[in-house]
């Protein structure tokens, strides 16, 4: 598999999972209305905006970022030493987990909220 396609591969993954879990939330979001769309560090909502920002602002950041990657990866394909591919595959993997985390963390606090307002 080369390096392009490995990428993309694993970034639709994420992304995949990424959306799945926004739209889930969009479900339980109120249909107008502010939510929040930033917490401070104890978890509490401290700024208050559209809900498709929340949901859908690290998706679309994450995916722009995943396409300029496999993009520089396959700019010259024949600079990439199979060797290197392995460090560069893994470090986006942790760098996609990190996302992924921070995303299911926004959910997770935004959900605690809605049923807070209930």
């Amino acid at each position: 598999m080369t390096a392009p396609i490995a990428i993309l591969a694993v970034s639709a993954l994420f992304l995949g999972v990424m959306l799945t879990m926004s739209r889930w939330l969009a479900g339980h979001l109120p249909a107008s209305g502010e939510v929040p769309v930033h917490f401070n560090w104890r978890g509490q909502p401290d700024r208050f905006g559209s809900r498709w920002v929340t949901l859908a602002l690290l998706p679309a950041i994450y995916g722009a970022l995943c396409v300029v990657t496999a993009w520089m990866a396959a700019i010259r394909p024949d600079r990439i030493n199979p060797e290197d591919f392995a460090p560069a595959l893994l470090g986006h993997l942790v760098t996609s987990l990190i996302v992924l985390v921070a995303h299911g963390l926004v959910m997770w606090l935004m959900l605690r909220w809605v049923r807070q307002q209930r």
